[in-house]
């Protein structure tokens, strides 16, 4: 009689929060409320400084640039000065550049500010995702999902309170502000805490890096997860921008009903991650994301297809329960095969995250132009194929490894 697989007799450790947990949940949580936050400013900042919506979408790629541009250094930042001081020094960074935007009344220093924005911002999550999994070891996928949630409800909240704000007559810059006050929170919580563990990250000098001692398997298992993550960023975006137009088109919905109905998305990514955040402590990755990919097929097949308004903000909701884990589960995945590297692996999942949200979105307008948004929005099911596929072959990889029982943590 075969024996077990190790995943299906190993028992998993609980997953118990601490102080450190804490505290990079709290720059989860700026995170959030700044990108989410920041979004729905554009077109009033282009009213505000009288420039066209043309002019205002260079915001976009500044944006895009500071975010790859951070995830190339935070590797060699958190190798020479460890993951506390990055954090203090990013959230500086990041203070600095909303400063200059509450500041900016011309376009060019707008952009300039969204840029150092951008930077600091990305430098604090390429931080924060490795911290928990460093932190949390074989149940960073339960960490990595709640942080992702509270991320999610951050992002919910803050566009409401911009819009409050707007509507008091305050102006966005109120509204946006308030990051800073939940910097400098996020900032006293972390500044107790030694600088050892998941809050250090240095590499003494010549020293061999882990990844070096590993078989070569594993290269090929990381690409293709990194390629899975990928997908699953440029689901979430792809939908995210496009969505309003498809509504709009279909569902007879007005530009502003179908703007504001992309909160249904948001919504269901938040209670996915808060449930899979809990299902990933008892369940391996791969069984877990191979569902959330047929739940996003179901819901992209209801919202796509539907005429009537309200089937179509139901459709696109149970789409974001099944995109909402993808992304955080999947870097727990890349996290998982790159032990002593998590920050590297942190570096090279934000390039492809710069690069999804840059180019996808963009080919599905194109083809949108051409075809219409209807056909375009095959562009989804194109999507969640590709990442199933690349997922059912790391696995295949992983378990014919000299020594699968290394890396079938996550999987």
């Amino acid at each position: 009689m075969s024996a077990e697989p190790i995943v299906a007799v190993s028992p998993k450790p609980k997953f118990v929060r601490s102080r450190v947990t804490y505290s990079l949940y709290a720059y989860f949580c700026t995170f959030g409320w700044f990108m989410l936050g920041f979004s729905p400013c554009v077109p009033i900042i282009a009213q505000e400084q009288k420039i066209s919506n043309g002019q205002a979408g260079l915001i976009g790629p500044a944006l895009a640039l500071g975010l790859i541009l951070g995830a190339l250094a935070i590797n060699r930042a958190t190798a020479s000065l460890g993951r506390k001081r990055v954090l203090f020094s990013a959230s500086t960074i990041l203070t600095v550049g909303l400063i200059g935007l509450l500041l900016s009344s011309s376009f060019p220093l707008t952009v300039a500010a969204t840029f150092v924005c951008a930077f600091g911002a990305e430098s604090i999550i390429a931080s924060v995702l490795p911290g928990l999994a460093v932190h949390h070891q074989a149940m960073a996928p339960a960490a990595l999902s709640e942080g992702a949630a509270i991320g999610a409800a951050a992002g919910l909240a803050s566009p409401f309170l911009v819009g409050l704000s707007i509507s008091a007559g305050w102006g966005w810059r109120v509204g946006i502000s308030t990051t800073i006050v939940l910097l400098v929170i996020a900032c006293l919580f972390l500044a107790g805490m030694p600088r050892v563990g998941a809050l250090d990250g240095r590499r003494p000098r010549n020293a061999s890096h882990p990844s070096a001692a590993r078989p070569s398997k594993t290269t090929g298992v990381f690409w293709l997860l990194w390629v899975a993550c990928i997908c699953g960023i440029a689901l979430e975006f792809s939908t995210l921008f496009w969505v309003p137009a498809l509504f709009s088109e279909r569902a007879g919905m007005s530009l502003g009903a179908a703007a504001s109905s992309a909160s249904a998305l948001v919504l269901g990514e938040l209670i996915a991650r808060s449930i899979s955040s809990r299902l990933s402590t008892r369940w391996t990755l791969r069984p877990l994301l191979l569902v959330a990919l047929t739940v996003t097929a179901l819901g992209w097949l209801i919202f796509w297809t539907a005429s009537v308004p309200l089937v179509a903000i139901v459709g696109l909701f149970i789409a974001g329960l099944g995109i909402g884990p993808l992304q955080p589960l999947t870097a727990a995945s890349l996290f998982s095969v790159s032990p002593g590297e998590e920050t590297k692996a942190q570096s090279r999942i934000s390039i492809g995250q710069g690069i999804a949200i840059g180019t996808f979105p963009i080919v599905l307008g194109a083809l949108s132009d051409v075809t219409g948004t209807f056909l375009a929005f095959l562009v989804i099911p194109a999507l969640v194929i590709l990442c199933a596929i690349m997922l059912v072959i790391a696995t295949k990889k992983v378990h014919s490894a000299p020594d699968p029982d290394s890396y079938v943590v996550a999987l």
